[in-house]
């Protein structure tokens, strides 16, 4: 039934679509902003189908850079919590996705942004 919602609800998004041409549906959307001050502001947001979102942003040149942009945080939305976003009312899904921001905010203390690989695994909302 979830799959089925998502499908109905929006057009497929993939991870190879450019940030800036993303647009994300209205549960990422929630999620998102409930979390975005936790970024950069110049924090890129990429929504890929069923639940995941991914972000990252450019860095500043230096010696110690890696890599252009941080590592990628990877964000999954457990199934039942998607499921609860796409069904509720506008004001209980903001409500909801601002639960979540503690659970982001904990796994982003273990996160290195120069790191070549995620630090921070998959952060995972609604277990």
């Amino acid at each position: 039934m979830l799959q089925q919602l998502v499908r109905l609800r929006g057009p497929a998004r993939f991870m190879s679509q450019p940030s800036a041409d993303v647009e994300l549906d209205e549960p990422h959307l929630a999620i998102w902003n409930a979390i975005a001050h936790l970024f950069p502001a110049h924090a890129m947001v990429d929504q890929v189908d069923y639940g995941w979102l991914l972000v990252s942003w450019e860095l500043p040149p230096g010696r110690g850079a890696s890599a252009h942009f941080a590592a990628p945080v990877m964000l999954r939305i457990e199934p039942g919590l998607l499921l609860a976003l796409w069904t509720c009312e506008p004001h209980e899904r903001d409500e909801i996705a601002r639960e979540q921001e503690g659970a982001v905010r904990v796994r982003l203390d273990e996160y290195d942004p120069n790191s070549r690989l995620p630090s921070c695994g998959v952060i995972v909302l609604g277990e």
